[in-house]
């Protein structure tokens, strides 16, 4: 029985996301992003999802900016 994941990721963790994608034992449920371009943030999150053939998978957005 694999174990259910929230990956709450910022831009340096794209390599963690795809070793997350690749472990069997994981089940990534949801990625959701850091502060900071979420839009662009989460377009990368997606390309990697479905590099991993893991789109549709959710993905949250985070803020503009620190202050919101």
């Amino acid at each position: 029985m694999s174990i259910p994941v929230i990956f709450d990721t910022d831009i340096d963790d794209t390599w963690a996301l795809g070793f997350l994608l690749r472990c069997p034992e994981l089940d990534v449920k949801l990625v959701t992003t850091d502060r900071g371009r979420p839009e662009y943030r989460a377009k990368l999150c997606c390309q990697i999802l479905e590099a991993g053939g893991r789109q549709g998978l959710p993905v949250g957005l985070g803020t503009e900016s620190q202050g919101q």
